[in-house]
């Protein structure tokens, strides 16, 4: 009776715990995807794609840096999710009006999802659970990031133009004196759109600000998902839609489901497993750890597992914590929603990851990303 009432307390107080953790965070995250359901109404994605497009007809290079860029700037004001699910089919689009190959620019988009959420707290869930449970600051966070961030996309762009060189063949430079390509120009920007682009703006600069201020970044980020659905003229149900509360649910009783297993003995096992200290081979035994436990449960239950024994360790290991959970899964399409996001979408755009491909570009950019990221964090922290 005795064990079974300590049992009982520890599964309430993690009940609470979670609770307290992931409310203010998933609140957030409904926010975040409400503005950017707003945004591909307000044709904000449109416009990008056709920027993207413009005068890339027959050069795969020009369109292959167009895309890194609008990439890996989506995944970090709008999350990794809104790249995946919104960005990733006007690229597609794009790359086919410009007449080159798809398949190179669905795995750049997929990769930078991933590697590009590393820069801010707001870019990625994983990122957010940590920062809400170390107090971390919007501008700490981002100052610490930026050099793992900055190796891990060069790594992408550099590694997948290897893999898929061949997407890449064609001509790059108009001769002089040849005639201007024939991609129409694009239109200037509909008054509603650069609106939504200034609205988007102005609650990042809110989420920088609250998370300095120590304010729950949803109270900045509510405000901004209210005026864009305004200015998107969204219906209640439509707001309802895209904040997709099902799934901010599915995730609550996963963090439930993980507190109720630590609770019952996990917590020691995982501590023993996580590297203590601030050297490179800690930091690297982290990172690799968290790599592989996204690679076997998806990088959100690896990071409400490994969160607790990770705080022991500082803010080194949770940073290292998170280039594992947010890198290893360009493994494996399972290693985080965002991959599995991906894959669904890339195959009803009519371009079906092929597993081969899958394997290939996670191989040459998954371990020296690992490696190289985390040498990185070592060096600034």
């Amino acid at each position: 009776m005795v064990l079974e009432a300590v049992a009982s307390g520890r599964v309430s107080s993690g009940v609470h715990d979670t609770v307290d953790l992931l409310a203010p965070t998933l609140g957030f995250l409904m926010a975040a995807l409400v503005i950017a359901d707003a945004c591909a109404r307000l044709g904000v994605f449109e416009a990008l794609g056709a920027g993207i497009a413009h005068g890339a007809a027959g050069r795969p290079r020009r369109l292959y840096l167009r895309v890194l860029v609008a990439a890996a700037l989506t995944t970090v004001a709008l999350s990794l999710d809104a790249t995946v699910v919104l960005l990733l089919p006007v690229v597609l689009v794009a790359a086919e009006r410009s007449r080159v190959a798809a398949r190179i620019h669905a795995y750049v988009v997929g990769h930078l999802a991933n590697s590009a959420s590393l820069l801010l707290p707001f870019s990625n869930l994983t990122n957010l659970i940590v920062v809400a449970a170390a107090g971390l600051g919007a501008l700490r966070f981002a100052e610490r990031m930026a050099l793992p961030t900055l190796v891990a996309v060069l790594i992408d762009a550099v590694a997948l133009a290897v893999v898929f060189r061949r997407d890449l063949r064609g001509v790059d430079a108009a001769p002089l004196g040849s005639p201007v390509d024939d991609t129409p120009a694009t239109d200037p920007l509909a008054p509603r759109t650069v609106a939504a682009l200034g609205l988007v703006a102005l609650t990042l600069v809110g989420f920088v600000a609250a998370s300095e201020l120590g304010v729950a970044v949803v109270w900045a980020a509510l405000p901004g998902a209210a005026l864009l659905a305004l200015l998107a003229r969204m219906r209640p149900a439509a707001v309802v839609h895209a904040a997709q509360p099902a799934f901010a649910a599915s995730v609550l009783v996963l963090g439930f489901a993980i507190a109720g297993v630590r609770s019952l003995g996990l917590d020691g096992v995982v501590t023993s497993l996580v590297p203590t200290g601030h050297s490179l081979g800690a930091l690297l035994g982290m990172t690799v750890l968290a790599a592989l436990a996204a690679g076997l449960v998806n990088n959100l239950p690896a990071t409400l597992l490994l969160l607790p024994a990770a705080l022991h360790g500082g803010e080194p290991t949770l940073l290292a914590l998170l280039i594992g959970v947010n890198v290893g899964p360009n493994l494996l399409p399972t290693g985080s929603l965002a991959t599995i996001l991906w894959w669904r979408v890339a195959r009803d755009a009519g371009h079906p990851p092929a597993v081969r491909d899958v394997a290939r570009s996670g191989i040459a950019t998954v371990p020296v990303t690992l490696v190289l990221a985390t040498v990185a964090l070592w060096a600034v922290t």
